[in-house]
């Protein structure tokens, strides 16, 4: 099973991260740089060469559901089996990462309708979850080859974080694919961290999140748990499938986000 993994770095060095994955000459890495810090670049770029990875130092925020939907295509481009979506500020307890991807195997073996695969970790640093053990859902998840070829890509018009996992999930529910949680506690989790250490990301992260949070009740016609539409902005012409050829403006005008027009060529 070749495994891709994709990383996307603003203010967090993932060195615990890399150390806690076991080097695999066959492994496929994609790591999107965001931040301005040189010397957390340079130590980046030092852990992603010594995998043979891809480092990609846009050195601006993107925005991480296109970092991610860059990763996913080229992930798919490499012939990966399995696509392994991971946060900068987690990392794997001893033995677990291997334990996981036995999970992803057996889970992949008996189903096809599986979207995506996580695991339980326990919550550390500054976020309100601290010292409870919850699901990471996107923050360290296997998208599966059936989710991509069903549900296809993040909207991009989700910048530049929060809801464009929430809404990932959705159009896959309304495709009646499930979510599989591995019970165990497989990683740490230091929630939160590149608010924490960013002063532009913590100033504006309550702006973001509510704009975010705008587009999605517009797009499915009500806040998280209580959508109306079935299809994006209740259009009978719109569905769940968002292809790699479309992620950066799938619904076209009136519908995308013009606030966010700048970044959707860098």
């Amino acid at each position: 099973m070749r495994v891709g993994h994709i990383l996307v770095c603003h203010s967090v060095d993932p060195s615990k991260l890399f150390e806690s994955i076991p080097h695999d000459d066959d492994a496929a890495w994609f790591v999107f740089f965001h931040g301005q810090d040189l010397e957390l670049l340079d130590k980046v770029d030092v852990s992603v060469r010594s995998r043979q990875g891809d480092l990609f130092p846009y050195m601006v925020n993107r925005g991480l559901a296109k970092s991610w939907n860059t990763g996913i295509h080229l992930a798919v481009q490499a012939q990966c089996e399995t696509i392994l979506l991971l946060n900068d500020d987690l990392f794997f307890y001893e033995g677990a990462y291997c334990e996981f991807l036995r999970t992803i195997e057996a889970v992949n073996d008996l189903s096809d309708n599986v979207s995506f695969i996580s695991t339980n970790g326990l919550e550390t640093g500054g976020s309100p979850f601290v010292g409870k053990v919850i699901p990471q859902n996107f923050a360290c998840c296997a998208l599966t080859t059936s989710a991509v070829d069903r549900v296809g890509y993040f909207d991009e018009n989700f910048w530049p974080a929060y809801f464009e996992d929430v809404d990932y999930a959705r159009r896959a529910g309304l495709l009646g694919m499930t979510v599989h949680i591995d019970p165990r506690t497989l990683v740490e989790h230091e929630r939160s961290s590149t608010s924490r250490k960013d002063e532009d990301i913590r100033k504006n992260s309550a702006d973001y999140f509510n704009a975010n949070k705008a587009y999605f009740e517009k797009k499915w016609g009500g806040s998280r748990g209580s959508e109306a539409f079935n299809r994006p902005f209740g259009c009978a012409t719109f569905d769940s499938l968002i292809p790699y050829e479309r992620r950066n403006a799938p619904y076209g005008q009136s519908f995308d986000r013009e606030d966010i027009a700048q970044w959707r060529l860098s």
